[in-house]
């Protein structure tokens, strides 16, 4: 996404997962105020440029192709952003990262690591939110902006119109995300390293116990295609008509669009419920060795969050989240679907 081919003079570097670029979003806020510029912007993932035009303050987006290996040659994507930042050279350069992708990156494009705002020079401090952090780093610990997406740039009829295909039309939507981005790799769901796992038979009496809560409520089972089956799965042990399986449905406009317009969320720590909160979605979010306190999603919209304190999630019942559920208020604005 080149907005403008020219360069704002500052460069950003962020190469985060969806959930770290809704949090980014007030970064980019108050670099524009201290700088009075729109900032461009070195990225990665084909989710960035999408959340990043939700943001009136980003120039140009850059962004690098995940699925490349970063070794000793740049893959032409890469190439191509290491030229553009030779020819034109930033002014300020800001590096929210600790990563050898992104040093390698700005040593290839020669610019010098002491003309650089760097994280690793200045290390986060304990219990302070990531956002906070690099505001921190910017010198901008007094702006309080919150992630919240521009709803102009959503495509509401498109999320309404496929609403009325899969039959949910004027029902309460609450949106259930299972899954994490370790969810989508091969072995077990239960294995150690999917810290975020809630056991799927859980995930389906909650499903239940969410709609049996209102007649009107229908529960649409989120995710990416690679998770409709885990979907599917809650959907069916759920014993329900109105739990659906829509992992394979969203698109990420699509997502987007759908969070403005759901009455509710409950989710794993993970992208969506960013979205979710940044959308004005009231949503429920669990923790589990993961801290609330440093990645907690932020927005315009009520979140409660269960926290496992450190564990892993297995150890929360399905009635701790169902009361969190029920703590929720109704979204402030009227979002009939």
């Amino acid at each position: 996404m080149n907005r403008d081919n020219r360069s704002s003079g500052t460069v950003a570097i962020r190469l985060g997962a969806l959930g770290d670029m809704i949090m980014f979003l007030p970064v980019l806020h108050a670099m524009h105020q201290r700088f009075q510029c729109k900032i461009d912007v070195v990225t990665a993932g084909p989710w960035s440029p999408f959340v990043l035009s939700h943001s009136p303050y980003v120039g140009r987006v850059e962004a690098l192709d995940t699925t490349k290996r970063w070794a000793g040659l740049l893959s032409r994507r890469q190439r191509q952003v290491v030229a553009w930042l030779k020819a034109d050279p930033p002014k300020r350069t800001y590096l929210f990262e600790q990563s050898r992708k992104a040093d390698h990156l700005l040593q290839r494009a020669g610019i010098d690591r002491h003309y650089v705002v760097h994280a690793a020079d200045r290390p986060s401090q304990p219990n302070e939110h990531q956002t906070d952090y690099h505001r921190r780093l910017l010198g901008a610990e007094h702006d309080h902006t919150v992630p919240q997406l521009d709803h102009r740039r959503l495509d509401i009829d498109e999320a309404r119109q496929w609403l009325r295909t899969i039959g949910a039309t004027g029902s309460k939507l609450v949106l259930l995300q299972p899954g994490n981005k370790r969810t989508m790799r091969p072995g077990r769901l239960d294995r150690a390293s999917n810290h975020k796992h809630w056991p799927t038979e859980r995930w389906s009496s909650l499903a239940a116990a969410v709609a049996d809560s209102d007649p009107q409520i229908k529960v649409l089972i989120c995710g990416v295609p690679a998770e409709q089956a885990l979907a599917q799965d809650i959907a069916q042990r759920s014993c329900s008509d109105r739990v659906l399986a829509v992992a394979d449905q969203l698109p990420l406009p699509r997502l987007f669009a759908l969070s403005t317009l759901a009455d509710a969320m409950i989710s794993v720590d993970t992208g969506p419920a960013h979205v979710a909160a940044a959308a004005g979605c009231p949503l429920v979010v669990m923790f589990g060795q993961t801290n609330p306190d440093c990645f907690a999603p932020r927005g315009v919209a009520q979140v409660e969050i269960v926290d496992a304190g450190g564990s892993g999630l297995t150890t929360l019942p399905v009635a701790a989240i169902m009361a969190a559920f029920e703590n929720l208020s109704p979204r402030r604005e009227n979002n009939e679907t």
